[in-house]
């Protein structure tokens, strides 16, 4: 079975590309973690969604294509060379653009303020996560990428790195929980084990 027969990209995606190999950057997310994106996205409509590490745009651009005409998305990321790419390609009234720190960015908003977090740089990922989780509403997805396969939830099948996502509220696990790795996030109250609602797709890129 091929994951990637028949699966539609957004039209800006092959401009991206093209100026991602440019510039050189190399922290990108492939066609499967797009596509998961750009569905969780299609469950949100009118939902507000973030995205930290804006880079060239590419997972900007498949959040775009699966969120609906009343959603909203902000990317941010400090580096305005990378992004100045998105900005370009992703000419969109839908999305607005921030260059600065995302942590900043963070504290900024008011909590529970996004549908959907993407957290594809450092901050809200292997810094300031709580932060970032306390801008969750209810029923809202976090998602993360570029990590290491032992961070990975392992579904079924052979071993190896896994997508996976779950709705997330405000509950939280205890510290002893998140210190084991981001396997411990529950989707309802701590009583109840849940699935966790941290996706992450394959190893870090070189």
């Amino acid at each position: 079975m091929n994951d990637y027969e028949g699966l539609s990209r957004p039209a800006q995606l092959p401009r991206i590309l093209e100026a991602t190999r440019k510039v050189g950057f190399l922290k990108t997310s492939d066609l499967l973690a797009g596509n998961l994106l750009r569905t969780l996205a299609a469950t949100k409509p009118g939902g507000r969604l973030l995205g930290i590490g804006t880079g060239t745009g590419i997972a900007t651009a498949w959040l775009l294509d699966g969120m609906d005409d009343a959603a909203s998305l902000a990317s941010v990321d400090r580096d305005s060379r990378v992004q100045a790419v998105a900005r370009e390609i992703c000419n969109d009234r839908r999305v607005r653009f921030f260059t600065g720190e995302a942590k900043a960015f963070l504290e900024s908003e008011p909590a529970e303020s996004f549908d959907l977090i993407f957290a594809g740089g450092q901050a809200g990922k292997f810094t300031d996560l709580d932060l970032g989780l306390s801008r969750l509403r209810r029923g809202a997805f976090y998602i993360v990428d570029n990590m290491s396969c032992t961070c990975f939830i392992r579904l079924s099948g052979p071993p190896g790195c896994a997508t996976s996502a779950a709705p997330l509220t405000r509950a939280r696990t205890s510290s002893s929980r998140r210190s084991a790795g981001l396997r411990g996030w529950s989707s309802a109250p701590a009583e109840a084990e849940q699935p966790p609602a941290i996706a992450a797709d394959r190893s870090p890129r070189s």
